[in-house]
């Protein structure tokens, strides 16, 4: 409910894997945030517009724009719901 909350409070924040002792728990505890509230918009936004703006990055990466280095997935169903699954990156 954390995320939902700061999201709530217009707060900026970003969800990475940065600390987390368990990585393989990243998607587990992201879904569990949209579950508990997060838009998956505001989880969308929380994964790359926040983060690039967060390290002043917004103008080279963060979102598909002509001229950013950007990567995305291809997925059945929203890789916010458990039955998500990416099939593939580029």
């Amino acid at each position: 409910s954390n995320p939902a909350r700061l999201a709530a409070a217009g707060i900026p924040f970003a969800l990475t894997t940065f600390g987390l002792k368990e990585k393989n728990k990243f998607w587990e505890n992201l879904r569990k945030a949209v579950e508990n509230g997060l838009t998956e918009e505001q989880a969308l936004k929380a994964l790359t517009y926040e983060p690039a703006s967060l390290v002043r990055a917004y103008d080279r990466v963060g979102s598909l724009e002509k001229g950013k280095t950007a990567s995305f997935v291809v997925c059945t169903g929203s890789l916010f719901q458990k039955d998500g699954k990416i099939q593939q990156t580029w």
